[in-house]
């Protein structure tokens, strides 16, 4: 019997609306996630040795909601991926008009 654990290849769906959704311990072998939260709190335990090593993949739909990630120690964050209005808000170029020199009307 192999103790090898398999990688789930369809993405796990958290939902949660007006609620607290938490999960938490060796949950899942899953490598890809949609989570969709309105007004809420989510807990995803990502630190399972079930879960196989390589790139994991967050699909997030958040509005007023904290999600909290438990990862590894030694995990590798790539914060450069994250897209959406936050992201596009962030990467936009500020402007700031020239103050004007003193003396001039």
């Amino acid at each position: 019997m192999s103790t090898q654990h398999r990688a789930n290849t369809n993405p796990v769906r958290i939902h949660a609306d007006h609620a607290a959704q938490k999960r938490l311990g060796d949950w899942t072998t899953a490598r890809a996630f949609e989570v969709c939260a309105r007004h809420a709190e989510v807990v995803i335990d990502l630190r399972s040795p079930q879960i196989p090593d390589g790139e994991i993949q967050l699909n997030l739909d958040l509005d007023h909601t904290t999600l909290t990630l438990l990862v590894a120690d030694d995990a590798l964050i790539d914060h450069s991926a994250w897209l959406g209005p936050a992201a596009e808000r962030s990467s936009r170029p500020t402007t700031t008009r020239p103050a004007p020199a003193a003396g001039s009307s």
